[in-house]
């Protein structure tokens, strides 16, 4: 469960890395968003899942390593997110 909140607290800030990067616009956060979370290297949100694959990567060669991709939102951080349960095929 620690692993999996590790691997989506770095999801979720790359995620806000990539928006900032790739839209022409400004990403704009809130100060209350800001003031709780700037001193933290992770954070821990509930998560809406709204939509995932019914069941994990193969296993193979390349990227298909048995992990299992999903998109949500969340009311504390209001961007999209994206998570990874890794090794899920197993």
């Amino acid at each position: 469960m620690r692993q999996l909140r590790n691997r989506f607290a770095y999801v979720l800030m790359a995620t806000l890395f990539a928006a900032s990067q790739l839209q022409a616009g400004t990403l704009v956060l809130s100060r209350k968003f800001v003031q709780n979370n700037k001193d933290k290297a992770t954070i821990t949100v509930q998560m809406v899942v709204d939509e995932h694959l019914p069941r994990p990567h193969k296993i193979d060669k390349g990227g298909n390593d048995g992990d299992i991709h999903m998109a949500g939102r969340s009311d504390d951080v209001k961007l999209p997110l994206v998570a990874e349960i890794m090794n899920a095929a197993q």
